[in-house]
């Protein structure tokens, strides 16, 4: 199909890029100060998140956008929970600007847009439609994404 097509074309021009964009990390300035997994290429996304089994929000922004910039804190100490300390939901960032193929791709065209993928949803994912503060995004990892059987 189409989209097949479309999808190789870019996993071959992400690879090209892939090894300069590790060494220069670009997307670092998008959300400095949080700890966030920062996804830099079609490949990398499709397996660290789209297609891993472990649930996984995603947050696509712009270094200049003033509400990504507000949403930094509260996506920070999400991911500190969330990821770092209890490893429940990985947390990633995407560089709308640095990794524009992967918004793109995602459909993605305003900011800050969070997708949150489950295993269910598909490689693209459902998008987040709730505000973007610690306590929203912590209700509903801990309602829409995790296990309860986990925690027992």
């Amino acid at each position: 199909s189409e989209l097949h097509r479309i999808r190789r074309a870019m996993r071959s021009r992400s690879r090209i890029v892939a090894g300069a964009t590790a060494t220069v990390m670009v997307c670092a300035s998008f959300m400095s100060g949080a700890r966030a997994f920062e996804v830099t290429s079609i490949d990398e996304f499709t397996d660290a998140i789209a297609l891993s089994d472990e649930p996984a929000m995603v947050l696509f922004g712009t270094p200049t956008c003033g509400h990504c910039r507000a949403a930094k804190p509260h996506w920070a100490s999400f991911e500190r929970e969330f990821w770092t300390e209890k490893r429940l939901v990985r947390v990633a960032d995407v560089d709308c600007v640095a990794s524009k193929d992967i918004c793109d791709w995602h459909g993605v065209s305003s900011y800050p847009t969070i997708k949150y993928f489950d295993g269910e949803n598909g490689e693209f994912g459902g998008e987040y439609k709730r505000a973007v503060t610690y306590d929203a995004l912590a209700a509903f990892a801990e309602h829409y994404l995790i296990d309860d059987d986990e925690d027992a």
